[in-house]
């Protein structure tokens, strides 16, 4: 079986396209490659929807949760009051076991602070560190 895709006209086994129950034949009316490219491009569009979607998903937290947590910093890493040199926003860090928000981190505290969270590697590296000066 067949199906016409309504971007990019092709015709491809319906196989190429996402289930859908609402439409008639059971299949989206956009290819897969063309319904990617078309998110892709909305989000583009839209950065602060799929973050907002990140954060939900990931966190439970909206973005305007996000924001007033990074006002509370004063718009810094909570550890070191830095940014990310690269533009990009703060790490959520949070409690793994209990998954309550800490605050928010740049990438190289977040980084560091998942390293400590591991004890067994914290005392080997301390262990290291002393034999080797």
């Amino acid at each position: 079986m067949t199906k016409t895709c309504r971007i990019c006209g092709l015709v491809k086994p319906v196989t190429e396209f996402w289930k859908r129950l609402a439409c008639k034949d059971g299949f989206g009316l956009y290819c897969k490659e063309c319904s990617k490219k078309k998110a892709h491009d909305y989000h583009i569009k839209n950065p602060a929807v799929k973050k907002n979607s990140h954060l939900k998903d990931t966190f439970e937290i909206t973005l305007e949760q996000y924001d007033q947590i990074l006002d509370s910093q004063g718009g810094v890493c909570a550890i070191c009051g830095g940014i990310n040199q690269d533009g990009r926003r703060l790490a959520v860090d949070h409690n793994h076991k209990t998954e309550k928000i800490r605050g928010l981190l740049c990438g190289v505290c977040n980084t560091r602070l998942g390293i400590l969270e591991i004890k067994e590697w914290c005392s080997l590296a301390y262990n290291y560190l002393r034999l080797h000066g």
